[in-house]
């Protein structure tokens, strides 16, 4: 239409479908940003979970070989405690034998 001139109704819809037209490629882009964020956002927690998944292996295993090596600390704390044992029961063996050649040489 020349300046001055009244659209006709095609006139008019065809500037609302332009308008329309471009405001719903804004808003595919838009959309397309967003799916694009979303992957990345997905990527980036799976990312996540396997170095929590691998640090928790890690942990489990570390515990694993602590309660391993605590046990072998337990029984090497038993036999020293048997050990001990052993040592005193020795000893006053030892000292009664003492005491009695002492006597012995005592009578004599």
């Amino acid at each position: 239409p020349k300046d001055g001139d009244v659209p006709t109704e095609n006139e008019r819809l065809g500037a609302k479908i332009k308008v329309f037209a471009s405001s719903l490629q804004i808003k595919n882009l838009e959309v397309e940003k967003l799916k694009g964020d979303l992957q990345q956002a997905r990527a980036q927690h799976v990312v996540e979970i396997y170095h929590a998944k691998t640090t928790n292996e890690k942990l489990e295993e570390e515990l694993q070989q602590l309660k391993n090596q605590n046990e072998k600390n337990k029984q090497a704390m038993m036999k020293l405690v048997h050990a001990v044992k052993e040592q005193r029961e020795t000893l006053k063996f030892v000292r009664k034998e003492k005491e009695m050649m002492q006597r012995e040489t005592l009578h004599l």
